[in-house]
């Protein structure tokens, strides 16, 4: 697409837009890659349609570094 069909303030927000998208993107390719990490990591039954105990606690013991790390929370 050819913005320069657009004037300077269009410009400005759909640059702004397409910034904010890619920030979201991005967040959503870290944590994805992250809940997969945690997965693989604390998950030994995956046949299982519920968390043991120890998987349970494994997860959210992983989920919330992440956050921490992140600065989530």
């Amino acid at each position: 697409m050819d913005n320069t069909q657009f004037d300077d303030a269009t410009q400005r927000e759909i640059a702004q837009v397409i910034e904010e998208e890619a920030g979201k993107k991005h967040i959503q390719d870290v944590t994805s890659g992250h809940t997969m990490r945690c997965w693989e990591t604390c998950v030994f039954d995956a046949k299982s349609s519920t968390l043991s105990s120890r998987e349970s606690v494994c997860f959210e013991n992983c989920v919330s570094r992440f956050l921490e790390s992140s600065g989530i929370i």
